[in-house]
Parts: structure tokens; sequence; C-alpha cells
């Protein structure tokens, strides 16, 4: 895998996404190389509210052909075991580690046909 980092640079609520072009530009080729069989690993950063989520979005929107997987790393849940999981799946996983991580390799192996998944999780830290 490839760990690219992503660093924001224009202010959240602006619609046209200006100043983003460069940052929807290497998320396409990230998206592009995983088409080709290359998996990746992006991490999109930067101070609070300066629009990671809407530019995610708006790649997600614009540019994902197959699968979208979706969680967000909601502060309340940070206790629950498999809380990402839970919502990337959109059900209670109840198990150990090894057959959580294989409830996640069968619907990625039923999304993935044409086209890769993308999986998105929105404050991971």
């Amino acid at each position: 895998m490839t760990d690219t980092a992503m660093h924001g640079g224009s202010r959240a609520g602006t619609a046209d996404f200006l100043g983003r072009t460069g940052e929807l530009a290497a998320l396409r080729r990230c998206y592009e190389g995983a088409a080709q069989g290359r998996p990746r690993l992006v991490v999109v950063e930067g101070p609070a509210g300066i629009g990671k989520t809407a530019l995610v979005r708006h790649f997600v929107d614009g540019t994902a052909r197959g699968g979208v997987l979706t969680a967000a790393g909601e502060a309340n849940e940070a206790a629950l075991p498999y809380g990402v999981l839970d919502q990337l799946l959109g059900r209670p996983v109840r198990t150990d580690p090894l057959t959580a991580g294989a409830a996640l390799l069968e619907p990625l192996g039923e999304l993935q046909g044409e086209h890769p998944v993308v999986l998105v999780v929105d404050d991971a830290h």
C-alpha cells in the first residue's frame, strides 16, 4: 500500500472547491491506481473546519464508480468494540478480531467488480 497525505488548502463552505484541484487530482490518481490493482491508503489531514469531509464527499460523488463504504469515528463510540466496522457493514459485529476482519472481507469481495471499493472513515483519529 502507498500512504499519501493530503493537506487541505481552502476554506470550508466553498461550493466550487476553488484551490482544491490539486487535491482532487491526487485523489483521482490514487483511485485510478487502485483500479489498476495497486491498492491505496489516503490520509486527508489538516486543521478542523477547512473542508476535508466536503473534499472527500466531492471526490466520492464525482469519481467513485464502484462500491463505497463509509463510517465516522465518533468520540462517543470510541469504547465500542468494532464500532467503525459495525458502521461499514451496517450491522453489529460481536466476535474475535480474526472473525471481525473476515466479516469485512466478504462484502469487500462482493463490492469489487470492475471498479475499486472506496472505504471512507471520517475522523478516524
